[in-house]
């Protein structure tokens, strides 16, 4: 699967900037961020594309899955509509690119710090949260050089406490 695949008709995918920053890049936040990004872009909003950034070294294969892929993934979903079964299949375009922390942190951290990046989303399961895990201290880092506050965060106003 590489961008040659991707429906001219569905939205410009490299006309749409970088807003979100994904900490976490397995299916549950593909599911659901990522493919609420894309249903709004396909809607003409222009909520742009989102930077996955894989935590943990166990997963770096999806790093590596999803850019050689051109960030595009098929996404499967199942379940009733009025009682009766429903399948849909949708090729999902919001991701622009993966990174891995433990490599690339630099990057990332880059990434937080442009005004361009309006949502910071974090889904990271118990092996990125451990005690001895560099995540949580990733993540704050990243929060602040996103804020450009060394001590404290913005409340969701933009207003800092």
């Amino acid at each position: 699967m590489t961008a040659a695949l991707w429906p001219a008709s569905a939205y410009d995918r490299d006309q749409l900037p970088e807003r979100v920053l994904q900490f976490g890049s397995g299916m549950l936040l593909r599911a659901l961020c990522a493919a609420a990004v894309d249903t709004a872009n396909r809607a003409g909003a222009r909520a742009g594309r989102t930077v996955v950034v894989q935590s943990t070294a166990e997963g770096a294969h999806r790093t590596h899955a999803l850019n050689a892929q051109d960030g595009l993934y098929t996404l499967v979903e199942r379940g009733l509509s009025g009682g009766a079964p429903l399948e849909r299949v949708g090729l999902i375009g919001a991701i622009s690119r993966a990174l891995a922390a433990d490599s690339q942190w630099n990057v990332v951290r880059d990434v937080a710090a442009r005004p361009e990046i309006q949502v910071i989303v974090s889904n990271v399961s118990e092996a990125g949260v451990r005690i001895d895990a560099p995540f949580p201290g990733r993540l704050t880092e990243a929060i602040r050089a996103h804020t450009g506050c060394a001590t404290c965060v913005r409340r969701p106003d933009g207003a800092r406490p």
